[in-house]
């Protein structure tokens, strides 16, 4: 793995969760150890998780990332989300990037996803792509995104913390299911 790509999977890890330990970070990595960790963040000269976490968090891109936009009389900002894959496989290109407008500049806990399967027609489709928020209470939004295994999987989530199959809207198991967080955009293209 590259130094850029390491760290810039390192930085998404961050920004979905500031708060992320070292061994979290060493574990959604795949690293043996969290001397890992340690070892990508000295080879990119700093001086521990502490500095990079607020170099990560108080970044400011020159590219689009921070452009404010007027709608409706409400600002809205550009702003950078990871890209994640379906299947949970790692990209060859690296870890991937998403721009999307929102309603404040430094969201945490954000990153979209491309439905690869059409099993949640007719309300998600395949090649829809949908914006996550993990920091989000479950009950914030009617839909939401879990994951079984490595894929992920989108249901209806209800009262008392029940969840239903989104094409059938029965019942679900939440065997083996961890809800990741509601879906707050969704975007589809027509072509």
């Amino acid at each position: 793995m590259q130094l850029n790509e390491t760290l810039a999977y390192m930085a998404a890890l961050v920004r979905e969760n500031p708060n992320i330990t070292v061994r979290e970070i060493a574990d959604k990595m795949k690293f043996a150890d969290n001397k890992s960790v340690y070892y990508w963040l000295a080879k990119a000269n700093y001086h521990g998780i502490g500095e990079f976490k607020q170099a990560i968090l108080t970044e400011q891109n020159k590219n689009l990332d921070g452009i404010v936009i007027k709608q409706n009389n409400k600002n809205k900002f550009i702003i950078k989300v990871p890209l994640r894959n379906w299947a949970g496989k790692k990209s060859r290109d690296g870890l991937k990037w998403f721009h999307i407008f929102h309603d404040y500049p430094n969201p945490r806990g954000l990153f979209a996803t491309i439905i690869e399967t059409n099993e949640f027609s007719p309300w998600f489709s395949e090649k829809d792509l949908i914006v996550v928020d993990t920091s989000l209470n479950m009950s914030a939004k009617p839909w939401v995104l879990c994951k079984k295994g490595r894929s992920f999987l989108i249901v209806r989530y209800g009262p008392q913390n029940s969840i239903y199959h989104p094409s059938t809207l029965k019942p679900c198991s939440r065997s083996g299911i961890v809800l990741l967080g509601p879906i707050i955009k969704l975007l589809r293209d027509w072509e």
